[in-house]
């Protein structure tokens, strides 16, 4: 089936002027939900309104068994096996289980990462992501054609917005169906009283990284983009006021600088590891770089130890990237014009053989 949209360029607009430049660069742009429904049908059979046919298992195929509502509360590591504890949220009942391998696959605040007592450093990045979706029918047909078929960069001081179209969680790639989805990166200083404000939601409850979409106060959102629109063009426009409910993240590097743990039976792989700002798409790449390079560990190619040193290499490549790119892009209010090699950049970064070239919702 298909899994992705293909886009071939990048368009880039500068405060009210929609269409600076196009620079080329292919990019497959797909959403989270629709992957993870690929991934779920082609390595559980688990079908699903995206793929209700599943393909068959073949012989030799292992099986997988998901226990939900599990917290994992400890990790006991001896010479010949690891004890992980986890309490049952439904019965909130104490339970165990053995394992050969645990493998830490649980994101930017990771449990396992913290039992494992790895060591790392976080910090907050200076600014946050407002994101939201919209379906193209609820925009005009001049903004959707203004997106189609290209990512689409928007400029002005200090600020930039991100948009592409991405399909249905369903699969639907049909003209009129498809979502608007879009990333606005927003400065604000650390535990400043405008920070309190933004992370404080609905109920009054104060949220430390994430206000879910749904819980973001309107009249800070109204607020918020109120003073950017006056400084971007028509279609970027439209997105936020068309956006009735977004939600909002911090930014933030977290950095590990070991990836294994109990000789080489617990690790941690992609967020978990080493959280990525997403200014070029590469947290991705960083799992499949991960589980790819992982397996030759296993197989006795390759020691954990060199294994670790490849990954942690390779995170601190992406994150000097990143900050490069960060820097740059919130300094193109003034350097934004054809002879500036930004766009060019970032049309031509390359990674390696393992990358995964995806822009996805999450």
């Amino acid at each position: 089936m298909t899994a992705a949209f293909a886009s071939h360029s990048r368009r880039w607009a500068y405060y009210g002027r929609p269409n600076i430049m196009n620079t080329k660069g292919t990019i497959q742009l797909t959403s989270w939900g629709l992957l993870i429904s690929i991934l779920h049908a082609n390595f559980d059979g688990l079908a699903s309104p995206a793929c209700p046919k599943p393909p068959l298992a073949a012989e030799g195929d292992g099986s997988a068994v998901y226990l939900s509502g599990k917290r994992v509360t400890a990790l006991q590591c001896t010479k010949e096996s690891i004890t992980v504890s986890y309490t049952d949220t439904h019965t909130n009942e104490q339970e165990s289980i053995e394992a050969e391998l645990v493998i830490g696959a649980d994101g930017v605040h990771s449990t396992v990462r913290r039992l494992a007592n790895a060591p790392f450093t976080e910090r907050y990045a200076g600014y946050i992501a407002w994101r939201g979706t919209i379906p193209e029918n609820l925009v005009s047909q001049e903004t959707v054609q203004y997106f189609s078929d290209h990512l689409s960069l928007q400029f002005s001081k200090r600020t930039y917005l991100v948009c592409y179209i991405i399909p249905t969680e369903t699969g639907n790639f049909e003209p009129g169906k498809r979502l608007l989805n879009w990333v606005w990166y927003y400065n604000v200083a650390e535990d400043s009283p405008e920070m309190k404000d933004i992370f404080t939601d609905i109920n009054n409850e104060q949220h430390h990284n994430t206000v879910p979409r749904g819980l973001v106060r309107q009249e800070v959102w109204e607020r918020c983009r109120a003073a950017v629109l006056p400084r971007i063009s028509a279609p970027f426009q439209e997105l936020l006021q068309k956006t009735s409910s977004p939600f909002v993240t911090k930014i933030r590097d977290v950095i590990c600088t070991s990836a294994s743990f109990c000789d080489g039976r617990v690790v941690l792989v992609g967020d978990a590891f080493t959280t990525l700002r997403p200014h070029i798409g590469v947290a991705t790449e960083q799992a499949a770089f991960h589980s790819n390079t992982l397996e030759a560990v296993y197989r006795g190619e390759k020691t954990p130890e060199a294994w670790g040193l490849e990954v942690r290499r390779f995170a601190q490549r992406i994150i000097l990237i990143n900050k490069i790119v960060a820097e740059l892009l919130g300094q193109c209010s003034l350097c934004l014009n054809r002879s500036c090699p930004m766009p060019y950049l970032l049309s031509n970064l390359s990674f390696n053989k393992y990358k995964v070239d995806v822009l996805y919702f999450h």
